[in-house]
C-alpha cells in the first residue's frame, strides 16, 4: 500500500492517469502510477484526467478527490500543453473500496465497485458525479451543490443517506437497481425513477416517480414525499408523523397502499382527478387527508 497524489503535468504526457510522472508520493516525491491497494488522492492544481487513460487495476483502498482540485475527468487532453480538447464529462473504470468525494469546482464519472461511497461536497454541475455501472454498498452524502447521478446500471445493496445536504440533488436513473436499498434523508432532493426498499424522511423531499415493483416503506417525521408513479406499483407501508405526501402527479392508471397511517400532523394529497388510488386496508387517520371529489374511502 502507498499514497499516490496526482500532478498530471508531464511535459509530454500531460493529463494521462498511467504515466508515471503523473504522480508523487505523500512526500513529493516522484512516484508510479498507482496500483492496486493504494491510497489516491486528487488533492490540489486544475489539471484534468484524460478518462480512457486510467489503468486497468484491482482496487484501490481508497480514492479522495478534495476541495482544492479543481480539475475534471474528461474526454480528451491535449498530452503536450494540457489543455481539455474535449471538456465533456467521461467515466473512467476504477474500483475502490472508499470512495471520498469533495471536489467543489469540477465534474468526474467513475465506473466500478465502490462499499462505500462518501459525498462531502459537490461543483454545481449537473451531473457533479456521475456513478456509471457502479456497484455501491453504502451511499451518504452530507454536502454538495449539484447533482449526484446514479446511472446506467448501478446497483446500491444497502443504504442511501443524504443528511445535512440541503442544496445536493440525487438522481436514481430507471435503469440502476435500489430494490434493497434503505434511503434514510434529512434535507436536499431525491428524484428515484426505481422502486426501492425503505425510505424513512426527516426533511427534504422524495419524489418517487417508478413504474411498477414494490416498496416496503415509506416514513415521514418532517419533509415532503413527491409520490408520482405512472404504473402499478405496491407501497405496502405508509406511515406519517408528519410532513406531506404528494400523489397530485400521478398519472398512474391505478397503484396500491396497503397500510396507510396518518398521525397529527400529516397531511396525503391525493387529487389528481384520476381516484388511481387503492387503499388495501381502511386508513389510520389522525391526520388531513384531501381526495377527489366523491371518492369513498374506509377511515378508522
Amino acid at each position: 500500500m502507498a499514497v499516490k497524489v496526482w500532478v498530471g503535468t508531464d511535459a509530454t504526457n500531460i493529463g494521462e492517469w498511467n504515466e508515471d510522472d503523473n504522480w508523487v508520493d505523500g512526500a513529493g516525491v516522484g512516484s508510479v502510477a498507482p496500483v492496486a491497494d493504494d491510497d489516491v488522492y486528487f488533492v490540489s492544481g486544475s489539471q484534468d484526467v484524460q478518462a480512457d487513460t486510467v489503468a486497468d487495476l484491482d482496487a484501490l483502498d481508497s480514492l479522495t478527490f478534495g476541495t482544492k482540485w479543481t480539475g475534471s475527468f474528461v474526454t480528451d487532453v491535449n498530452p503536450t500543453t494540457g489543455v481539455t480538447d474535449d471538456s465533456t464529462l467521461a467515466v473512467a473504470a476504477i474500483n475502490a473500496d472508499v470512495l471520498n468525494y469533495a471536489n467543489k469546482i469540477g465534474a468526474v464519472g467513475l465506473d466500478g465497485t465502490f462499499p462505500t461511497v462518501n459525498v462531502q461536497a459537490t461543483s454545481t454541475d449537473s451531473p457533479a458525479l456521475k456513478l456509471d455501472n457502479c456497484a455501491i454498498t453504502t451511499l451518504n452524502i452530507t454536502g454538495g451543490s449539484g447533482t449526484v447521478l446514479l446511472a446506467a446500471t448501478t446497483t446500491v445493496t444497502g443504504g442511501i443517506n443524504v443528511i445535512g445536504a440541503d442544496a445536493l440533488r440525487l438522481e436514481i436513473e430507471p435503469s440502476t437497481v435500489v430494490s434493497t436499498a434503505d434511503i434514510t434523508m434529512d434535507s436536499g432532493r431525491i428524484v428515484c425513477s426505481e422502486q426501492i426498499d425503505t425510505a424513512v424522511l426527516y426533511g427534504g423531499t422524495l419524489e418517487m416517480t417508478n413504474v411498477d415493483g414494490t416498496s416496503n416503506s415509506i416514513t415521514i417525521y418532517k419533509g415532503n414525499c413527491k409520490y408520482k408513479p405512472t404504473g402499478a406499483a405496491i407501497l405496502s407501508n405508509l406511515t406519517m408523523y408528519g410532513g406531506f405526501f404528494d400523489m397530485r402527479g400521478c398519472n398512474s392508471t391505478s397503484h396500491t397502499i396497503t397500510n396507510t397511517t396518518l398521525h397529527a400532523g400529516s397531511m396525503l394529497d391525493e387529487r389528481n382527478g384520476l381516484s388511481n388510488t387503492i387503499y388495501t386496508n381502511p386508513i389510520s387517520l389522525d391526520g388531513i387527508i384531501k381526495c377527489d371529489f366523491g371518492r369513498v374511502i374506509t377511515v378508522t
